[in-house]
């Protein structure tokens, strides 16, 4: 009776490059369709991150990519279930009703996607200047504890009347403007922490006026900071 052949020995390697050479190729068809959706679309982005995290465990439980400029290593984890959502509207209109602000001196608005905070003139700084008054501290912190918990675009706006500067540290409006945005700005980020990351200072000077420069009470409304939370949800 003839010897059997003896059976070749399987390589132990054989199953481990098949699974790794499947994992290559599932990276590759996931990368690609990473790119389809939209490198812009962080909400796309981070369930599909999520996905990776929970099928494969590719990425270490200490990295977290947070907003901003910042690669944070390590931290909590980088997929969270659910994104608290601060309804900042509320937030503000609450902060309006329980503080000392009389209404015409601080008002909010809603255009499209942007919510704006409007604050006059004689609530933040003396006329021509733009030092900030410490009467306006208490406001400006209830404002940035609000604005603590925003991670989108923050513009920081200054604004004027049509009446020319009259002294010699400002040359024009402008510069007055610009001097007032940026003092708010560095208020928040310095006193209050805010991300400044977010934050832009702007100076338009006389030329988005609200109502015509023709009277005292219309200058005044004129003379003013505006706070824009840019593209809410």
């Amino acid at each position: 009776m003839a010897k059997r052949e003896a059976e070749p020995e399987k390589d132990p390697g054989a199953g481990l490059l098949v699974m790794m050479v499947s994992l290559n190729l599932i990276l590759v068809i996931f990368f690609i369709f990473l790119n389809s959706i939209g490198a812009n679309d962080e909400k796309k982005i981070k369930r599909a991150l999520g996905s990776l995290v929970g099928k494969f465990g590719l990425l270490p439980s200490g990295l977290q990519i947070t907003d901003g400029q910042k690669l944070l290593l390590p931290g909590p984890s980088f997929i969270t279930p659910k994104e608290q959502k601060v309804d900042f509207a509320k937030e503000f209109r609450k902060l309006i009703s329980d503080g000392d602000v009389v209404p015409e001196e601080m008002t909010l608005k809603q255009e499209g996607n942007n919510l704006i905070i409007n604050l006059a003139e004689k609530v933040l700084f003396s006329s021509g200047q733009a030092e900030i008054l410490p009467s306006a501290e208490n406001l400006l912190n209830g404002i940035a504890d609000i604005l603590k918990s925003r991670h989108k675009d923050i513009w920081i706006e200054g604004h004027s009347d049509n009446r020319p500067i009259s002294n010699s540290k400002y040359p024009s409006n402008w510069e007055l403007s610009a001097a007032r945005a940026m003092a708010v700005m560095r208020y928040f980020s310095e006193k209050k922490e805010v991300d400044q990351n977010w934050m832009t200072a702007v100076g338009y000077g006389e030329f988005q006026p609200l109502m015509p420069n023709d009277v005292p009470k219309n200058r005044a409304i004129n003379r003013r900071v505006r706070i824009v939370l840019v593209g809410l949800e």
